[in-house]
């Protein structure tokens, strides 16, 4: 009954790094998001509905009362929750992720994705990410799968570096890991790179996520960003070939450079015209956001400044 399906996700950027509203108690909501989300395919230019058997994810041949009733409990909170996508600096866009859920006696559910997210998961040309199902559903900390999720948007690059603002607001973490980074290291970051790179040991893709972090402090004391590493060797010979204060100025250029992208590609939807000559843009042709949307476009025979 049930076909071999899809073992990747493919998703926009924005979706990748949008928070889920309200936040998820259980590693349940992203999973079945994540199962359904995985059916679309290449040449689908609408949401169809999509069947998802329980018994695949708890991997089990019968289910029991208690995986029954937590998975009835997760598709009624599923129902309320939508996708929240930062719009300029203050806005948000707000979607609601599905159009339609159900889950029969057997434990089958039936799931459509609201058809305003189309332009987030279907005919996908740029400015997306795609992600392992299996190491996906592997995870089982809510904090793992946001991070491993919105990691997937950057690992085109070999680095970046993300404010710790909008770190926990990805993360949606709460007040007490706001005030004090040690709890949030502690009880998130570490959690999820341990168990992240363990589903990297583990996993049968040919380039799984795997990573390194490390905080950027304001002085000696306060950590104002976090740094993520996804190709160690490229990023030390980067920095060998910068001068001395070239952490605080590869901050600085990525930054603006992120800021000038977002601005431009994706909020204004305008082509993006960078100047070689400018700092800003040399950084974001070579090691930044149009470094990684031409090698994505490359790989697909499509790119084009």
């Amino acid at each position: 009954m049930f076909r071999k399906r899809n073992q990747t996700v493919k998703e926009s950027n924005n979706i990748a790094r949008a928070r889920i509203s309200p936040s998820s108690s259980t590693v349940w909501d992203e999973r079945i998001i994540s199962a359904i989300a995985a059916r679309n395919t290449i040449d689908d230019t609408e949401f169809q509905e999509h069947k998802l058997d329980l018994r695949t994810l708890y991997e089990t041949k019968k289910l029991s009362t208690l995986q029954f009733t937590e998975a009835k409990r997760a598709i009624r909170d599923l129902a309320r929750k939508t996708f929240e996508i930062p719009n300029g600096h203050r806005g948000i866009s707000v979607f609601p992720i599905f159009a339609r859920l159900e889950i029969n006696d057997d434990g089958v559910i039936t799931g459509c994705l609201n058809p305003k997210l189309k332009p987030h998961y279907l005919e996908l040309r740029q400015q997306f990410s795609i992600r392992s199902l299996p190491d996906f559903q592997a995870l089982s900390s809510t904090y793992s799968q946001k991070l491993y999720r919105f990691l997937c948007s950057w690992r085109g690059l070999p680095e970046v570096t993300i404010s710790l603002a909008e770190l926990h607001h990805a993360l949606d973490v709460p007040q007490s890991f706001k005030a004090d980074f040690r709890n949030f290291r502690i009880r998130v970051l570490d959690v999820a790179h341990r168990e992240i790179s363990a589903v990297a040991l583990k996993s049968t893709e040919k380039k799984p996520l795997e990573f390194d972090w490390e905080p950027i402090r304001e002085g000696r004391q306060k950590v104002t960003a976090v740094r993520f590493v996804f190709d160690r060797l490229e990023a030390q010979e980067t920095a060998k070939n910068q001068p001395e204060d070239a952490l605080s100025i590869h901050i600085k250029l990525q930054r603006e450079s992120n800021r000038c992208f977002e601005r431009i590609v994706i909020h204004d939807q305008r082509k993006c015209t960078p100047e070689p000559q400018t700092a800003k843009c040399k950084f974001c042709l070579e090691r930044g956001r149009m470094y990684a949307q031409k090698i994505v476009m490359e790989n697909q025979g499509k790119f084009q400044l």
